[in-house]
C-alpha cells in the first residue's frame, strides 16, 4: 500500500481543487492510501470539496491559517509534522503556496520521502524564481500542459527530464449527462432566447469577465447584437475592482437585460447543458477545466488565445479563438457563434464530445497511479537516465 499526503492551499470550488479531488476519488484504494492537508482558513476559502473527500473516507486535516508570514511558518511546520506522523512514501503539493512551502520543508522530511510538485497555471516571473527551488527538492514535477512544462524548464531552470505532463481532465459522464436539467434551467434563465452562452468562473483580473461585456457592447453599438441573445456569468466576485468594472460596462452599454449574474454553483454541468456555447476571456490559463467541461457537454467554447495556450480548442471546429485582451476581436468571435446555423452547432457538438473524451478523469487517474508506482521503484535522488525514461513512459 502506497501512502500519499496531498498538500493544498484550499478546497474551494476551483479548477485546481476539482482536479485534486477527482484524482483522489479515482485512486485504487487497494493500492493507494490518500491523506489531505489544507492550509487556509475555511471562512475565507470556502471548503467546497471537503464533504466529498470525507464522504469518500479520505482523512483531511484543515489548518485554518491566515495569510501572514507567521502563518506560512506554521504551515511548513505542520507539513513536516504530518509527514513524520503519517510517514507517506509520496508527498504531492497542489496550488502555489502548497508547492512553495512544501518544497521549503523538504529538507526536514525523512530521506526516503518522494516529493511531487504540480503546476496547473501560468507563473509570473517572481513565482518562477521560487519555482527554481524545485530543481533539487522535487523528485518530479507534473505540469498540466506542454506550455507549462516549457515555462518550468526555460523560466525556472528545472531539468527537462524531471518535468512530466499529465493534462487536466473532465468527468465526461457527469458533464455529458445533464441535458434534461439544462433544458429546464434555460427555460428559467433565458426564456425565448435564440442564443445563450455562459461563462463560468470568478470575476477577477485573470478571468476578465468585463471583456465579454465590452465585446457585447461593441456588437450592440454596431447593430449586430439581437435582443434574443443572453450571457450568463456564473461565479463569485473575487476582486471588487473588476466587479465594478463589469457593472459599469453593463450600465454604459445598456446590457442589463442581456448580461445576468448567477452565484457560483455546485452543478456547473447544468449551466453548460443549458447553453449554446461557453466563453472564457482569461488573460492566461494552463489547461482550463471549464473548457473541458463545456466540450464534454457538447458545447463549443469562445475563448482568448491566452486561455487556449494548451491548444484544446480548434478554431471553427470546437469553438472560436480571439486574441487576448482584445474586445473587438472577441466581439467578432461571439458574432461567429451567433451566426452559426443550428445544424453546424450540432456537428460541432459531436466534435466537442470527441475532444473531451481525450481528457477523461479515468485517464488522469491512470497516469498518476502509474507515476506513483514508477516513482516508488527508484531510490531517492537517483538520476539514472532509465529512471526518467520510465517516469515519462508511465504518464503517457
Amino acid at each position: 500500500m502506497t501512502r500519499i499526503l496531498y498538500v493544498t492551499d484550499s478546497l474551494i470550488a476551483g479548477g485546481i481543487e476539482s482536479q485534486l479531488v477527482e484524482l483522489i476519488r479515482q485512486l485504487d484504494r487497494s493500492r493507494f492510501e490518500p491523506h489531505v492537508l489544507v492550509f487556509y482558513k475555511m471562512p475565507t476559502h470556502s471548503p467546497h470539496f471537503l464533504p466529498q473527500l470525507r464522504a469518500a473516507g479520505v482523512p483531511v486535516t484543515t489548518l485554518d491559517l491566515g495569510w501572514s508570514a507567521a502563518d506560512k511558518v506554521k504551515a511548513m511546520r505542520q507539513v513536516i509534522a504530518q509527514v513524520w506522523r503519517l510517514r507517506p512514501q509520496i508527498v504531492q503539493a497542489e496550488n502555489y503556496h502548497a508547492n512553495l512551502l512544501t518544497h521549503a520543508a523538504r529538507i526536514f522530511m525523512p530521506p526516503a520521502t518522494k516529493l511531487i510538485g504540480t503546476h496547473r497555471g501560468v507563473y509570473t516571473r517572481s513565482q518562477l524564481r521560487y519555482a527554481w527551488m524545485e530543481r533539487d527538492l522535487c523528485d518530479v514535477v507534473v505540469a498540466s500542459a506542454d506550455h507549462l512544462r516549457c515555462q518550468l524548464i526555460e523560466g525556472a531552470g528545472i531539468p527537462a527530464e524531471r518535468v512530466v505532463v499529465i493534462p487536466n481532465s473532465v468527468d465526461v459522464t457527469r458533464f455529458g449527462g445533464a441535458a434534461a436539467r439544462g433544458v429546464e434551467l434555460r427555460g428559467r434563465l433565458a426564456p425565448g432566447a435564440r442564443r445563450l452562452f455562459v461563462s463560468v468562473g470568478r470575476i477577477s483580473r485573470q478571468k476578465r469577465m468585463d471583456l465579454l461585456a465590452e465585446a457585447l457592447g461593441l456588437l450592440r453599438r454596431g447593430g449586430s447584437l439581437l435582443d434574443d441573445v443572453r450571457l450568463v456569468i456564473v461565479g463569485h466576485a473575487q476582486e471588487e475592482a473588476y466587479q465594478r468594472m463589469l457593472d459599469a460596462i453593463i450600465a454604459r452599454e445598456g446590457l442589463e437585460n442581456i448580461v445576468t449574474r448567477q452565484p457560483k454553483t455546485d452543478e456547473p454541468e447544468v449551466y453548460f447543458a443549458a447553453c449554446d456555447a461557453s466563453a472564457l476571456a482569461s488573460s492566461t490559463e494552463g489547461l482550463p477545466v471549464v473548457a473541458l467541461e463545456s466540450l464534454a457537454a457538447g458545447k463549443p467554447v469562445i475563448l482568448s488565445a491566452g486561455a487556449n495556450s494548451a491548444g484544446v480548442i480548434e478554431d471553427g471546429e470546437t469553438g472560436w479563438v480571439a486574441p487576448t485582451n482584445a474586445p473587438a476581436d472577441l466581439a467578432i468571435a461571439i458574432q461567429r457563434m451567433l451566426v452559426t446555423p443550428e445544424s453546424e452547432l450540432a456537428r460541432m457538438a459531436e466534435r466537442c464530445r470527441a475532444r473531451a473524451a481525450e481528457y477523461s478523469i479515468e485517464t488522469l487517474a491512470r497516469r498518476y497511479m502509474a507515476l506513483y508506482e514508477a516513482l516508488a521503484d527508484f531510490p531517492r535522488r537517483s538520476h539514472a537516465a532509465d529512471r526518467w525514461a520510465a517516469l515519462a513512459e508511465a504518464t503517457r
